[in-house]
């Protein structure tokens, strides 16, 4: 009866220990990036935009463009192949009142972005962020992260994860930050 009551601790002391040992082993999901509250900078630069292009040109702060909302991204990232088009969705409605979005890439190989565009379709500028240094700038440490951007660079909100109530929000906080 003892051995009864006993048997199954044994069990989950080898299943604690072996999961111990793959968290400790330093083995890390690709998924290493979650955002922080907010971003180590208030402001966003011309500059800071990563120079390695994956589709179109991105505008330069202070044009036509009122508000930027820029999706950071990756082709391991299930979510963000479900945001991303609709998101282009969003640039084509809000295209007209000056919003653009730019897609970043936190792939770790620039061959890796370039695939996922012939796998997941949309017309926004998108670059690579190589070494994630744009992402290390903003704080960023899991994606998909929306940052709306003031044409002056000025960040107005930080958006983590992409979820249905997120999706119903999106258009009305456009809106709103078109307003600011």
């Amino acid at each position: 009866m003892f051995l009864r009551l006993l048997s199954p601790l044994p069990v989950a002391i080898i299943f604690f220990v072996s999961g111990a040992i793959v968290f400790s082993s330093g083995i890390k999901p690709k998924q290493d990036l979650a955002p922080t509250a907010s971003p180590s900078s208030k402001i966003l630069t011309t500059a800071d935009w990563p120079t390695e292009k994956l589709q179109g040109s991105v505008p330069a702060f202070g044009g036509k463009e009122k508000l930027f909302l820029v999706d950071f991204w990756a082709s391991w990232c299930e979510p963000c192949r479900q945001s991303i088009p609709f998101y282009d969705e969003l640039q084509k409605q809000f295209a007209d009142q000056g919003v653009q979005f730019v897609g970043v890439s936190a792939d770790d190989e620039k061959a890796e972005g370039v695939q996922f565009l012939k796998e997941v379709k949309f017309s926004f500028p998108s670059v690579w962020d190589n070494g994630r240094k744009l992402a290390k700038k903003m704080g960023i440490q899991a994606i998909p992260v929306l940052i709306a951007v003031k044409s002056n660079g000025e960040i107005l909100a930080v958006e983590s994860g992409f979820t249905p109530q997120k999706r119903r929000e999106l258009p009305d906080k456009i809106k709103k930050w078109l307003q600011n």
